[in-house]
C-alpha cells in the first residue's frame, strides 16, 4: 500500500508541476488535488462508509473548478488567460503614437525595424498611391488587443499610426479601407470594426497636446 501510495503522490507532483499559467481559475484548479487526494484515499480503504465520505469530499473541488470555468467561459472569458498575456493586452492598449511609444512595450509589441524591412517600408511610402487617413474604430469587449496592436505597429501598409483613445486608431495608409480592413487580424472578426477615410482638417474635441501635434503634423504631410 506505500509504494502505491508513493506512486499516486508522485504522478500528482508531475502533473500539477506543469501548471505554470495562472489564471483566475487557478485556485479552484489547485483544489482538486483535495479531490484526487481523496479518490484515492477512497480507492485503497476497505471501509464502505468511509470511502463513499472520501467520493463526496473529493467531489466538492471537482465540481466548483468545472462550475468556475464554465463561470467564466460564458461571462469573462479573459479571466482565464495568463498573467503575461493580461500584461501585453494592457501594454498594446497604452495611449500614444509610433513616436511615442513606452519602452517596455516596444520590445514586447513593436521589435526593431530590421535594414529588409525598412527598404520595404521606404518603398512602400515611395509608391505612386497618395496616403490617406483613416479611422479603425472597434468593439474592444471583442477583439484582441495584443493582436490588433501587433498588426498595427509592424503592418508595411501602415505608415504611421495614431492610438489616444483607446477603441480607435487613426491610421497613415495608401492603401484603401478595404485592403486595410482585409488585412485586419481574423480575430476582429469576432467582434464589430469599422474602417473609414476621415479628413483632419474638419474636426475637433478634447485631447492632450501630444494628440493633437500628431493630427497637425499628419495635416503638413498631406498638403505637400
Amino acid at each position: 500500500m506505500d509504494d502505491r501510495l508513493q506512486y499516486l503522490l508522485g504522478r500528482f507532483r508531475a502533473i500539477f508541476g506543469r501548471i505554470t499559467v495562472n489564471s483566475a481559475a487557478n485556485p479552484s484548479l489547485w483544489l482538486c488535488v483535495v479531490s484526487l487526494l481523496c479518490f484515492s484515499l477512497a480507492y485503497l480503504t476497505n471501509d464502505g462508509v468511509f470511502r463513499w465520505g472520501l467520493f463526496g469530499i473529493g467531489a466538492l473541488p471537482a465540481i466548483n473548478a468545472l462550475v468556475t470555468i464554465q463561470r467564466f467561459l460564458w461571462t469573462e472569458p479573459r479571466y482565464l488567460r495568463s498573467e503575461d498575456h493580461h500584461l501585453r493586452s494592457q501594454l498594446a492598449e497604452r495611449l500614444g503614437d509610433e513616436s511615442n511609444q513606452l519602452e517596455v512595450a516596444q520590445v514586447l509589441l513593436n521589435p526593431p525595424e530590421t535594414p529588409a524591412t525598412a527598404r520595404r517600408n521606404k518603398k512602400i511610402e515611395q509608391m505612386g498611391k497618395e496616403p490617406k487617413i483613416y479611422a479603425l474604430l472597434y468593439d474592444r469587449d471583442s477583439v484582441d488587443i495584443e493582436v490588433l496592436h501587433a498588426f498595427i505597429a509592424t503592418s508595411p501598409m501602415v505608415q504611421r499610426w495614431w492610438h489616444y483613445i483607446k477603441s480607435c486608431y487613426l491610421i497613415k495608409s495608401d492603401k484603401s479601407a478595404s485592403e486595410i480592413a482585409d488585412a485586419l487580424p481574423r480575430s476582429m472578426r469576432d467582434g464589430s470594426f469599422l474602417v473609414v477615410e476621415v479628413d483632419l482638417k474638419n474636426g475637433n474635441g478634447w485631447l492632450t497636446d501630444k494628440a493633437w501635434e500628431w493630427i497637425h503634423l499628419r495635416q503638413e504631410e498631406l498638403q505637400v
